[in-house]
């Protein structure tokens, strides 16, 4: 099952807007990110890491195979969630 993991959050945010500043930490740049595309990355879950983007404003998770989103009350700045064509039966806190 492929899952959303500190490393595919850096590898999609990388090719995003914003890029890492010299000597920045993985965790530092994942947390100052306010878009994310994960979508056609065929994630079968979505569980969202606790407190790694305090900022995100739009998560495109469109094109999955996800049954399950989960940890989206972590993202308290979220305002846009695109998960269309899915497979989505649950939705948790």
């Amino acid at each position: 099952m492929k899952e959303i993991t500190t490393e595919l959050l850096f590898s999609v945010a990388k090719y995003g807007h914003s890029k890492p500043r010299n000597d920045e930490p993985v965790v530092k740049f994942i947390a100052r990110q306010t878009h994310l595309h994960l979508n056609g990355k065929q994630l079968k879950s979505c569980v969202v890491p606790n407190g790694c983007m305090p900022l995100l404003k739009v998560l495109y998770l469109y094109d999955n195979e996800i049954e399950v989103l989960e940890g989206l009350d972590s993202l308290a700045q979220l305002t846009h969630l695109y998960a269309y064509n899915n497979q989505i039966h649950e939705i948790k806190p």
